[in-house]
Order: C-alpha cells, then sequence, then structure tokens
C-alpha cells in the first residue's frame, strides 16, 4: 500500500498544481476530487481484477489479490468494487484503517473490501526466510537454514491447499488453517508449504455448495440502517451549516457518505451474520459480458416507464408541482457540485443502491412473499428513500417515477440472478438525467 501511494503521489501532486489554474478554488478542488478518484479507480481497481492481480506495491512485496475459490483474477467489476469500499471507507480514516488491520482477528484473513468482492490476499512468490536460531536471512524456498541448519517454515498467507480442495489454504507460520470456503480444517504438521503432508480433517469442505439456499435474513436491519443514514446525513448537514459554515460541496459529500455507509454497513453486518460472508454469493454480484446489452436495454425501457407513470401525474397536479423548489436548486448549482452528482449517480448510486435495495431488500422479500409483490414492495420502498432530498412537491413525482423505474430494475435482477444487469441499467439511466441536467444548464 505504501509503495502504491508513494507511486501515484507524483502523478497527483502534478494534477494538484496544474488545477491550481483555475481561478476558483472551489472548481479546482472538484476538479481534482475527480480526477482522484478515475486515477485511483484505473490503478487500484484495474490492476488487482485483471492480469496478475497485483499493483506495482503487490508485485515488489510477492502477494496477489484472487478470488476466494479458484487461481483466477477477480475480474475488473468486483476489482472496482474492492477499490471502491477501500476508499469510501478511508474518507472516515479509522474505518479505513481498520479495513486494513481487519484480516489479524478474521477467521478468513479477510479484509471487509476482500468480503466485499469474495477475494483474498495470497501469497504468489516466496519471500526470504530469517532463521529464527541464527538471525540469518536465507534465500526464498530454503527448507533448512544454511548456517546452522534449523529447519524453516514458509511464512503466514495464503498458499495453493497441499490437498488440491479447495483452492486456497492458509498457512499459520507452523500449522495449516482455513481453507478458502471458510472451513476450520487445522492441523499439527509443520513442513513447508511447497511440500506439506495433507493433514487431517474435513477434506469434504470443497464439495459443499456456494450458493446459499436462501437470501440472509436482513429487511428489518436494512431498514434501521437507512434510518439511521438519514438521521445520520441530516443532523451533519445541519451541523456543517451551523456550525462551520460548509459550503454545499462539502455537504454533499459528507451526508452521501453517511447514507451510502449506513447501507453498505447493512448489507456487510447481514452477509457475516446471517449468509456466507460474500456479497457475491448471497446477493448476488456478478457480472458477465451480456449484462451489458440487457442493462442498456433495461434502462431504455426504465426511462420510458417513468415518462409514462410521470406524464398523468403532471397533468393532474402541475400547479403544484411547479411551486418554487427549496434546497438545493438548479441555479446553485457549481461545477464541482455538478461534476459530484455525476460522479455519485452514474458510479455510485449504481453500486450502492444495487447491493443494498435489489441485493440484500429486494432477495429476501422475493423469497417471503413471491417476485411480484417482493419487486413492488421493494420498489416502493427504493422510491420512499428518494424524499430524502426533497426540494418541494415536485419531488413526489420524482419519488413515483423512481419508484416505476425501481420495478425494472428489481426485474432485470430476479431476471437474471444477479446484479450485474441492474446496475448497469441503474448508471445509464442515472446517465441520461445527467446528460440532460448539463445540456440545460449549459443553455
Amino acid at each position: 500500500m505504501a509503495i502504491d501511494v508513494a507511486i501515484l503521489a507524483a502523478p497527483t501532486a502534478v494534477l494538484a498544481g496544474l488545477v491550481n489554474v483555475i481561478p476558483s478554488s472551489e472548481v479546482a478542488a472538484g476538479v481534482l476530487l475527480l480526477l482522484v478518484v478515475v486515477i485511483g479507480a484505473g490503478y487500484f481497481g484495474a490492476l488487482t481484477g485483471r492480469g496478475r492481480g497485483q499493483t506495482i506495491g503487490a508485485r515488489a512485496v510477492g502477494i496477489a489479490v484472487r478470488d476466494v475459490q479458484v487461481d483466477a483474477p477477480i475480474g475488473l467489476a468486483r476489482g472496482l468494487l474492492r477499490w471502491f469500499v477501500r476508499f469510501t471507507l478511508y474518507f472516515f480514516v479509522i474505518p479505513g484503517l481498520l479495513n486494513d488491520l481487519w484480516p489479524l482477528w478474521d477467521r478468513r484473513r479477510q479484509s471487509l473490501a476482500d468480503r466485499a468482492a469474495d477475494s483474498v490476499v495470497v501469497t504468489v512468490r516466496p519471500s526470504s526466510r530469517v532463521c529464527p536460531a541464527c538471525a540469518m536471512t536465507n534465500p526464498p524456498g530454503a527448507l533448512a537454514c544454511l548456517r546452522c541448519a534449523f529447519p524453516l517454515v514458509a511464512p503466514p498467507g495464503w498458499y495453493p491447499d497441499p490437498q488440491g480442495l479447495p483452492r486456497w489454504r492458509f498457512w499459520t507460520g507452523a500449522a495449516w488453517g482455513l481453507t478458502s470456503d471458510g472451513s476450520d480444517v487445522t492441523a499439527g504438521h509443520s513442513h513447508d508449504v511447497a511440500g506439506a503432508a495433507a493433514p487431517a480433517g474435513d477434506v469434504g469442505a470443497a464439495a459443499r455448495t456456494l450458493a446459499p439456499a436462501r437470501s440472509p435474513r436482513g429487511v428489518p436491519t436494512a431498514l434501521l440502517s437507512l434510518a439511521i443514514g438519514v438521521v445520520l446525513a441530516y443532523a451533519a448537514a445541519a451541523w456543517m451549516r451551523r456550525a462551520i459554515g460548509a459550503g454545499d460541496l462539502a455537504v454533499l459529500v459528507v451526508t452521501q457518505l453517511c447514507l451510502w455507509g449506513s447501507m453498505l454497513a447493512a448489507v456487510f453486518l447481514t452477509s457475516r451474520t446471517n449468509g456466507t460472508g460474500s456479497v457475491v454469493r448471497d446477493f448476488g454480484w456478478r457480472f458477465t459480458r451480456a449484462d451489458v446489452g440487457a442493462g442498456t436495454v433495461g434502462a431504455l425501457v426504465a426511462r420510458s416507464t417513468t415518462v409514462i407513470v410521470a406524464v398523468p401525474l403532471y397533468a393532474a397536479f402541475h400547479t403544484l408541482i411547479r411551486q418554487p423548489q427549496v434546497g438545493l436548486t438548479a441555479h446553485r448549482l457549481t461545477l464541482p457540485v455538478f461534476v459530484f452528482f455525476a460522479v455519485t449517480a452514474c458510479i455510485g448510486a449504481p453500486i450502492v443502491e444495487e447491493l443494498f435495495f435489489r441485493g440484500l431488500v429486494q432477495g429476501r422479500l422475493v423469497q417471503q412473499w413471491g417476485p411480484w409483490r417482493g419487486i413492488a414492495a421493494t420498489s416502493l420502498i427504493f422510491g420512499a428513500a428518494h424524499l430524502i432530498g426533497w426540494r418541494g412537491p415536485a419531488t413526489v413525482l420524482s419519488v413515483v417515477a423512481i419508484a416505476a423505474s425501481g420495478a425494472v430494475l428489481g426485474y432485470l435482477r430476479n431476471r437474471s440472478r444477479r446484479l450485474g444487469p441492474s446496475i448497469v441499467a441503474h448508471g445509464l439511466f442515472n446517465s441520461l438525467a445527467i446528460l440532460v441536467l448539463g445540456l440545460s444548464l449549459a443553455g
């Protein structure tokens, strides 16, 4: 991590110098924030998700990010998810540090970001071995100290299982421990990883099904977490404006983090306590190439649905809807605020909201009430949640239209059994709105 931060520090400093030529400090800050997000996502998300699963820093220390079950990269989508979770947690500093320290006490030696992406950090290159008897540094792979012949073992970490089932297994430095599917298989063998004897234990764990029989229970937790997030967001906004006179951009960033933080907390808590511990298996965080086409069609259908629903309501209540708006109206949208809206609406919201509403809430309600009632109930909750951004009576029209679009997103999720199509559709749906807003402001 330190090596990667040092590598990115230079281009970030150059960009900071370049954006300083922008007259408005607020605009410069917004542009710099956007560039940092793009660079971070491209570097950490793409490099850990594809190819070797290694950043430059990870390659230097001989570790890599791999799928928790097979020796393969986690893919670009899950790489970006892993980076997004870590990036969001570091906004609060302490949660970010806890995330990096989490493997120290986690049974499966995974950070919170790894659990979100269903990944694990594994050792891909043996490191030098220090003899505990004479302190001599021996070359990688040495089974005994070259000076005193003291037996050496591999350092703690994830390695290919010596039995071949499942793919990864944790070596504590003295004995084999957990398998990558969470089976607690311990043994007293102290052989080197490369030539370890097969430890006794539950060898049938790898044959267990990876998909949960039922979506984990968590709707009450989800609704409570959402309510807590709303309260925190309003309290933070009120304090920031009155106590420190914060501007619109700062307030929007903090309130959005309060809301998304509470939603993601519900997702991970439910997965850990009532599910398998993996959002991939519990909530269907999976993508295929076909999701792009399905999501594009879904976005167009969702947009058409909102028009069909909104036109009659506008005709019936146009006098009420035309009343003056309150809050952050269009004339207060500076460039940094617009950029923040675009990033959150087109990237952040599709990820967080689909995980929360279609993954956690809908998954459980569909099992309890059936597909149609479950999708309908989730769509109503999804629409009602957008009352948070109240700007006047016109917000009611937006909420109804959003609920209608939520039904289309819910159908995509239920039909495909994964979140890929609904996330793509959600992102494109919001992108159309941002495009229209941008053109109207430019005009």
